[in-house]
């Protein structure tokens, strides 16, 4: 049986957590005096009034989980006892089974993540990146709410996946919210669903729904309204104590992962961002480092992505000639991750030998701001280059021939055009041969 330590100066008080926790094997106690020598072993949780949270506590919290409950509870409170390690933090008047759903979330197994590859989504052995895995590692390890900074492209998604994967969640799927792609006129009605009067989630639909005892992912947060921010904000604040059967009902159990280019600081500071909500997001904040600043990590992802991408397009044994991998390895990336995997993608699609040279990465191209032909198409996904590598030259070549210069099967070719709907054009009346080489 799950044994929980409960902690409460307050005897009634006290007693009223643990009615809460029947079920659950109870220790009591009446003040923190010891608690540092206090043995982690054979207990699962500890449950505490939020008073109490004072350094020996923190102590334990980095053995097991601490859960929290606040008689008068404040975001500045929540926010500190987070960042010190709290594993929950919930207020007063708790709802009917809340605590005892919240000490099972706590308790519930973590994925183990293994040492030396610990998220399979993510890919660096730089120190910023190694001490990023901790991070990540520790904050999937708590309910806690996170806010992940760093540039455009820098992988701030992969990042927040990585999170839900390795959370007590991850049995149920994360829901990205792209908040900067919604109109301001749909963004509430796309979160909170049907609302009513008083802005208060409406009886179903919305993603906040959707995310129910998974994480709800707010990309580009900075991007919201701030009258949808107000709404956010106050289903943070009162979501906490709520029961599992009262959120299946209105208020979903959801974790909120948030996402921003922007220094929200200074978004704040400027008007455009809401402080309260920064208090709320502020509870664990994960910086992701910029490519230029990961060392090899941009060989390591170069060729992950190229051995994913020539398995897609049934090439094996593609390969980076030496000077390519040397320009990888050189350039700043501006664009970050995102740009290097376009380029590399990019980049399979047209080599039609067994080796990628550094010409058709035209890493240079773009770093002088030349407009080659080879270096028009470095911003889409691996099947825009495709679509558009067929649309611009199936007039010229047949395809036999287009197949031959994408380095596939004139089956693949085929399979590719369904797959993705691109229209065969009548096949063009042969030219002379010189031309066709030259084309």
């Amino acid at each position: 049986m799950t044994r929980i330590l409960v902690v409460d100066r307050d005897g009634p008080s006290r007693q009223r957590l643990c009615a809460d926790l029947a079920g659950f094997d109870l220790v009591e106690a009446s003040d923190l005096d010891g608690c540092s020598q206090l043995s982690a072993s054979g207990l699962a949780a500890i449950v505490a009034n939020a008073e109490l949270f004072s350094n020996a506590l923190t102590v334990l919290a980095k053995q097991l989980p601490v859960l929290l409950v606040a008689d008068t509870p404040s975001v500045v409170e929540a926010v500190n006892c987070m960042r010190r390690g709290a594993a929950d933090y919930l207020s007063r008047p708790l709802h009917s089974e809340a605590l005892a759903a919240a000490v099972r979330r706590a308790c519930a197994p973590r994925r183990t993540l293994h040492k030396d590859a610990p998220f399979s989504l993510l890919i660096g052995a730089s120190a910023p990146m190694r001490g990023l895995f901790e991070r990540v590692a520790a904050a999937a390890a708590t309910d806690a709410l996170v806010l992940i900074q760093g540039e455009s492209g820098s992988g701030k998604t992969l990042v927040a996946r990585a999170l839900h994967d390795a959370s007590a969640r991850s049995a149920v799927p994360l829901v990205r919210v792209d908040c900067a792609a919604i109109s301001a006129a749909a963004v509430n009605a796309e979160i909170f669903g049907r609302p009513t009067a008083h802005e208060e989630l409406g009886p179903g639909g919305g993603l906040l729904h959707a995310a129910h005892r998974g994480t709800l992912f707010l990309n580009d947060v900075g991007e919201l309204p701030l009258d949808v921010q107000g709404n956010v904000s106050r289903f943070l604040q009162t979501s906490a104590g709520e029961s599992a059967a009262h959120a299946n009902a209105q208020r979903p159990d959801v974790r909120i992962v948030a996402a921003s280019r922007h220094d929200l600081e200074q978004l704040a500071a400027s008007g455009r961002f809401r402080r309260d909500l920064l208090q709320w997001l502020g509870a664990v904040v994960l910086h992701v480092p910029p490519l230029r600043d990961r060392g090899d990590d941009a060989v390591l992802i170069a060729q992950a992505t190229l051995d994913r991408t020539a398995d897609k397009l049934d090439k094996p044994g593609l390969s980076f000639a030496a000077e390519a991998l040397d320009a990888i390895r050189h350039h700043p990336w501006p664009g970050n991750v995102r740009e290097l995997v376009n380029v590399v993608e990019r980049a399979a699609v047209l080599c039609a030998g067994p080796t990628i040279a550094s010409e058709l990465l035209a890493i240079g191209a773009l770093r002088d701001g030349l407009p080659p032909a080879e270096a028009t198409a470095t911003s889409g996904s691996l099947e825009d280059f495709f679509v558009s590598f067929v649309l611009e030259n199936q007039d010229q070549f047949t395809e036999t021939e287009l197949a031959s210069k994408l380095g596939i099967s004139r089956k693949s070719l085929w399979e590719r055009r369904q797959r993705l709907n691109i229209p065969r054009r009548r096949t063009r009346t042969r030219g002379p041969r010189g031309d066709q080489d030259a084309s």
